[in-house]
């Protein structure tokens, strides 16, 4: 494992591996559940926990982050400047890999994916070169970044796209039993058709350990109001939910 500090450290270690064909591979936040490419059997695995360096521009409304960046801190880091970004919906899902393969958030329904809100990168290619790519700057390289770029090399810093977030959100988890699924199932209807893309919710259905029949499990969010939020999942909260804890909070504490 190489732990780099920095691009050109990352520079070198690549030209290394590609000179004695060693096998390469990268891990950002590692926080998958499948280790899809920071996986490798006797290669070099790029480890950038040391690279987590983040510069706010809240003139401009966007924030540059280097490749080993979690979610939680990038929202800390704009939260202070009233500031919201589109990233993972966990806050130890690293920045890197949820921009370059596609990036749902707590936000995409206002805003689009993470990748949708990346302006640059630089990255380190296959052959130990630094690039810089945008919109303006080796345009193709950065349509193929966006969605596949961890295939075509390591993304060491990414300029992200930020929005004015100076209210607090409404989330939390609520439980049901299996009759609250026609309820679940019109909430969902609701933010899919009525919704302007404040509101998300996520269903998963639990077996609890030693119980018979499994629970509903409802994540819930919207960006508003307390008052705004109950309002819109009502039908969720008029059937008495075993358990919930939603409350207005910052979005950092959304993860």
């Amino acid at each position: 494992m190489a732990i780099p500090t920095c691009t050109k450290e990352i520079s070198t270690i690549v030209k290394f591996v590609r000179a004695h064909s060693i096998d390469l591979a990268v891990c950002g936040g590692g926080h998958s559940l499948r280790p899809f490419g920071s996986a490798t059997d006797g290669g070099v695995l790029i480890e950038l926990s040391e690279m987590r360096e983040i510069v706010v521009d809240p003139v401009n409304k966007t924030v540059t982050v280097q490749g080993g960046a979690l979610s939680g801190d990038i929202n800390q880091a704009v939260g202070k400047h009233d500031l919201g970004v589109v990233g993972g919906i966990c806050n130890g899902v690293g920045v890197g890999g949820i921009t370059l393969a596609g990036g749902y958030g707590y936000l995409t329904g206002k805003h689009g994916l993470s990748l949708d809100n990346l302006l640059a990168v630089e990255i380190v290619l296959a052959d130990g070169s630094v690039a810089i790519a945008s919109e303006e700057k080796n345009t193709e390289l950065f349509w193929a970044i966006r969605g596949a770029g961890a295939a075509f090399g390591v993304v060491t810093n990414l300029k992200l796209r930020a929005y004015s977030q100076k209210n607090q959100v409404w989330h939390g988890t609520m439980n049901f039993s299996a009759a609250g699924l026609p309820a679940v199932v019109e909430v969902i209807n609701n933010v899919l058709t009525k919704s302007d893309g404040d509101s998300t919710l996520e269903m998963r259905w639990r077996l609890v350990p030693g119980e018979h029949d499994p629970t509903i499990f409802v994540s819930v969010f919207y960006d508003g109001s307390e008052e705004e939020g109950k309002r819109f999942v009502s039908p969720l909260l008029n059937c008495n939910p075993a358990f919930n804890d939603t409350r207005s909070k910052s979005l950092f504490e959304c993860g």
